[in-house]
């Protein structure tokens, strides 16, 4: 087996910079920035901990496009971490098995919160609906 997983500070600098890039792309100008209520209705509390890095939503693996131009997502697997430790891999039903490369091609990552989202027609259990996401490790 090999493991593409770089070490937790690169991953965070890798998502920084990539989502800065994604929201630099982006057809849409940011929202203003304005002050964040203390842990307003539906907001998780590490959610408040994160950079703001604009608004709207990107495909997920076009930010591990932008880290590793040369390694094909496909045939890979993932498991997803949040700011708070969360991963899928951690809790059943997700634990049974990781996020296929396929699966994270269909993934949205929220620019503004980290949060990833994917279509309901996926049909992936809520643990794979990751918040405040860090890190991405995949796995052949």
């Amino acid at each position: 087996m090999v493991r593409v997983n770089p070490t937790l500070s690169r991953y965070i600098a890798w998502l920084t910079s990539s989502l800065a890039l994604a929201a630099a792309c982006a057809p849409q100008a940011p929202p203003p920035v304005t002050a964040t209520p203390a842990t307003p209705d539906g907001m998780h509390h590490h959610e408040l901990h994160l950079p703001p890095s604009g608004g709207g939503s990107a495909p997920l693996v076009s930010l591990w496009k932008a880290a590793w131009p040369t390694e094909d997502p496909l045939p890979l697997h993932f498991d997803v971490w949040g700011s708070d430790g969360f991963h899928p891999a951690a809790r059943p039903p997700c634990a049974a098995r990781l996020l296929t490369g396929a699966e994270v091609a269909l993934a949205r990552i929220d620019l503004a919160t980290h949060d990833i989202s994917f279509d309901k027609a996926v049909g992936l259990p809520g643990c794979y609906h990751v918040h405040a996401v860090v890190a991405l490790d995949g796995v052949r």
